[in-house]
């Protein structure tokens, strides 16, 4: 049964999160750890931490995900030359519906293979993640099983479409509760981390991170009955609930590889939130695309509220529009 008002404050995981602020990493005590790693840039312990994620340069390419540059059809040749002779053969076949699905989102098979490999290690290390923050609840987590679509080429399993009863889109990454299981686009991860790294300059792998924490993060909430699917103000928190836990995510990995190291943490940081938020800026869009979905400058804000106070402090964030 969906949660309403301060019930989700009350929510046992909430109090067990917040207590598992308090237990150790590895020996060192978590409680003093917890104020400086919300610190500010400099670190410095009872600085304001940052809740909220910089607005992007004016020149942000706010449709990259969908600008296909010409230099796909125009520079690469082999590839171009390839999808021709395939599809001219057997214009109906999955193998030139693959090949075109790549050229017009601008990768190669290699980079949507890497994204695949890629996977697995982000659900185990959210089961990890979820586990141990149930634990702390005294709960039990059921993690969901993450499957991809969108690309047939036979490799890493069998791709699997949705149920009918579940959104089947392409270019989008969902959960479904009908089967309790997240369902990639794993072409559509493939140019989304690619469009994360050329624009900040990094691997863009916490972009795909980010977006299986999100659908993970759906799953967590029905799990716990935080918000109510059946309205759209229930929908609308549940996204922000989604995009915090993202960002929640991403800063436990960061902590646990920081070791207690406020200098390593400030530079661990660096990377997955800034992956984020871009990530977050370019699915979100200027303005908002629907009643649930927020604007990406919005999205980032709430990835970053996560990120910088912790799983516990996500239901607070649905009572407020701005973090």
């Amino acid at each position: 049964m969906a949660g309403s008002g301060a019930d989700w404050l009350r929510h046992p995981l909430v109090a067990g999160a917040l207590l598992a602020a308090t237990l150790s990493w590895g020996g060192a005590s978590r409680t003093t750890a917890a104020v400086s790693i919300t610190g500010g840039p400099a670190g410095r312990p009872g600085t304001p931490p940052q809740t909220t994620a910089p607005p992007p340069p004016a020149n942000f390419d706010w449709d990259a995900l969908d600008k296909v540059p010409w230099k796909t059809y125009l520079g690469d040749f082999e590839r171009a030359a390839e999808t021709n002779r395939t599809c001219l053969g057997a214009p109906d076949s999955e193998r030139c519906q693959d090949l075109k699905r790549l050229m017009t989102h601008d990768v190669t098979e290699a980079q949507v293979r890497s994204t695949i490999a890629a996977i697995n290690p982000i659900g185990t290390a959210l089961t990890n993640i979820w586990t141990r923050t149930f634990a702390a609840a005294r709960m039990t987590y059921v993690a969901p099983e993450l499957k991809y679509y969108g690309w047939t080429a036979p490799l890493f399993g069998t791709p699997t479409m949705p149920p009918l009863s579940c959104l089947r889109t392409p270019d989008n990454a969902f959960y479904c509760p009908e089967t309790h299981d997240v369902y990639l686009d794993v072409v559509f991860l493939a140019r989304l981390q690619k469009v994360v790294a050329d624009s900040n300059g990094t691997s863009g792998g916490y972009a795909s991170m980010t977006v299986v924490a999100h659908e993970v993060g759906h799953a967590v909430d029905r799990q716990l009955g935080l918000t109510d699917p059946t309205t759209i103000a229930g929908r609308y928190r549940g996204e922000m609930l989604a995009d915090c836990f993202a960002g929640a995510v991403l800063g436990d990995v960061v902590r646990r590889k920081a070791g207690g190291s406020q200098a390593v943490l400030l530079i661990q940081s660096i990377e997955p939130l800034g992956e984020g938020q871009v990530a977050m800026f370019l699915l979100g869009g200027r303005q908002m695309a629907d009643a649930i979905h927020e604007d990406g400058q919005m999205r980032a804000n709430f990835l970053t509220w996560g990120f910088r106070k912790g799983f516990g402090e996500c239901q607070a964030v649905q009572a407020r529009r701005n973090p």
